[in-house]
């Protein structure tokens, strides 16, 4: 079944509903972020099959809550021009706040597709997720 795109304004009251104290928990969390977290091992391939991809507690925590607070959201991610727009989510601060929620659901949305890609995404200041 094919959902309607939600429009800016839809995505904005769909995250203005969830609760603070779940955007509070984000928040905590990404500030508690360390270099630890976000280093990445290369997956260890058993028997020659690609193994997933392991993140740290804190950065799966992120994933969970980014889509308890209605960050991650269906729409056609895989269409959206804005991942090359917001490279790293550069120039997000000027744009709507639903474009922050659409790269973010195009990254975790991305991960189920393409092992890695939370990984791969360089977010501004040159640090890896």
């Amino acid at each position: 079944m094919t959902h309607p795109e939600p429009t800016d304004e839809d995505i904005a009251t769909a995250l203005g509903s969830a609760p603070a104290e779940l955007w509070d928990q984000l928040f905590a969390t990404a500030d508690a972020l360390t270099a630890e977290d976000l280093a990445v091992p290369p997956p260890q391939p058993p028997f020659g099959l690609t193994a997933p991809r392991e993140y740290s507690p804190r950065v799966n925590t992120i994933c969970r809550l980014l889509s308890e607070v209605n960050v991650v959201f269906p729409f056609d991610w895989k269409a959206w021009e804005g991942r090359h727009v917001y490279p790293g989510g550069r120039e997000l601060a000027e744009a709507p706040v639903a474009d922050a929620a659409r790269l973010a659901t195009a990254v975790i949305r991305g991960e189920r597709f393409a092992d890695g890609t939370i990984g791969l995404f360089e977010v501004s200041g040159g640090r890896r997720v």
